[in-house]
């Protein structure tokens, strides 16, 4: 027996050292896929604060013009007062969500998935009018998580942002992506994304979630943020015009 716990001994540290290390590796590749996407999400921010800085200096050069010629009178400016506001609260709004994007609480809640994929699609909504991508979003009013704020959209981000940016560079009649979650009656709950830019080859399939498989590095991301921090699973798989991401929630997350 003493002989089986030297020989084990010095295997159970290699085992805990190998752990180890596969971690930290996996916490980078987690840390550089969150600093990819961030840089992607400045993008989109610069894009959305273009029109309303536009509008509000259109707004101030008609209020100078008004005023030279003498025909600013108290309902106009306060028309424009009021519109102006409404720019800048929606540019406070817009804000708070890529502020509040990497910082989960650490208090763990049941929080509606609608409101998830809403706050995915607004951070993105740049990249789909300009790629002019359909949207389809099938999901029950009251399907609730169980998560830190804003790690459910995170992984969604990740997911949707990898459909977008299959379309770049392509050309595509009619691009879309749908996006439908449901639960099943063993309470399971499950979101489904699909896109129609181009099935993933075989060959690749298959090397989607390794970290070393270029066009999957988000993907491998993707699925340890699903796991380690939803308790759930992502899975992918080709359809006849594009890819299928699937994750599945087990019961006491889903509610």
């Amino acid at each position: 027996m003493e002989d089986m716990t030297e020989v084990e001994a010095p295997l159970v540290a290699l085992l805990s050292a190998a752990r180890a290390e596969s971690k930290a590796k996996d916490d980078l590749i987690i840390a550089l896929a969150r600093q990819a996407a961030l840089g992607g999400l400045v993008s989109h921010l610069a894009h959305q604060w273009r029109q309303p800085l536009n509008v509000l200096a259109l707004d101030f050069q008609a209020l100078q013009m008004l005023g030279e010629a003498g025909s600013l009178d108290e309902k106009a400016l306060d028309r424009y007062v009021r519109k102006g506001l409404d720019e800048i609260e929606g540019l406070s709004a817009l804000l708070d969500e890529y502020r509040t994007y990497y910082k989960p609480e650490s208090v763990e809640g049941t929080r509606l998935v609608r409101d998830a994929i809403d706050g995915c699609f607004r951070l993105l909504s740049p990249s789909i009018e300009r790629l002019r991508v359909r949207t389809r979003i099938e999901c029950p009013p009251d399907l609730g998580l169980k998560e830190r704020p804003g790690e459910l959209r995170e992984l969604l981000v990740m997911l949707v942002g990898r459909s977008l940016a299959a379309f770049k560079g392509g050309s595509f009649s009619a691009p879309e992506i749908s996006l439908r979650a449901w639960v099943e009656p063993d309470a399971f709950a499950w979101i489904e994304i699909r896109d129609n830019a181009g099935p993933i080859p075989d060959e690749g399939i298959g090397r989607i979630f390794e970290p070393d498989f270029a066009a999957a590095t988000g993907l491998y991301a993707a699925r340890l943020i699903a796991e380690r921090s939803l308790a759930g699973s992502l899975a992918a798989a080709p359809w006849a015009e594009g890819t299928l991401l699937t994750l599945r929630f087990p019961p006491e997350v889903a509610r």
